[in-house]
């Protein structure tokens, strides 16, 4: 067969700048009919201008750190609940984030923790009164006091995502080293939404030569 109608299509290659001979000498030979980036890289001229459609990825709710950075009570969020703590004497002092990855979580210090939060004592299945736990903000920790040794306690929390989870997966599989985390901020608040569409349209005019998102 030689009618390249046939024999090109319906495979889309990775590309990447820097390997401009390579991606297009691959994308010829193997019949590709579109040639696309991939999280943590981009096309150069040479490629974008070559004779594919062009695919590009883009990821709104991490598109734009600075966003994010200024506007940190619009990150993603989860609720978690802390590692059982064994209670000892008649308090328990309660470390949040222990057994949590620090740098992809941050304790939300923002909305009042006595209406979000819940703590409980699982031996018994029962909540603690909220008047009985005290939240150390500077610390990230949770006393609980007038507990009952030997019973195990917990606390459910919110905290905030600091680094969006496949951004972290990329940075770590492929050890990007220093490049700065990406926050998820959440479409959730209509300020977000608004800032996501306006990005996306000006994303949009600025690659004319993108056919698919």
């Amino acid at each position: 067969m030689t009618d390249n109608n046939i024999i090109k299509g319906d495979f889309t290659l990775p590309g990447e700048a820097g390997y401009e001979d390579l991606t297009l000498e691959l994308a010829a030979r193997w019949g590709a009919d579109a040639i696309r980036d991939s999280d943590g890289t981009v096309l150069s001229d040479k490629i974008i201008s070559a004779d594919y459609n062009i695919y590009s990825t883009i990821c709104l709710v991490r598109a734009d750190n600075e966003w994010a950075k200024a506007n940190r009570d619009k990150l993603q969020q989860n609720y978690l609940m802390s590692d059982p703590v064994v209670a000892v004497e008649d308090h328990v002092r309660i470390d949040l984030l222990s057994g949590f990855f620090r740098e992809q979580l941050q304790v939300n210090t923002n909305d009042d923790p006595k209406t979000w939060w819940q703590v409980f004592n699982r031996t018994t299945g029962e909540e603690i009164p909220r008047d009985q736990w005290i939240f150390d903000a500077s610390k990230g920790t949770v006393t609980i006091n007038k507990v009952k040794k030997w019973h195990k306690y917990t606390v459910n929390f919110l905290a905030y995502r600091i680094w969006e989870a496949i951004s972290m997966y990329n940075h770590i599989t492929n050890n990007w080293g220093d490049r700065e985390h990406q926050m998820p901020v959440d479409p959730i608040y209509p300020e977000t939404q608004k800032f996501m569409l306006e990005y996306l349209q000006k994303w949009l005019d600025e690659h004319p030569r993108t056919r698919i998102v």
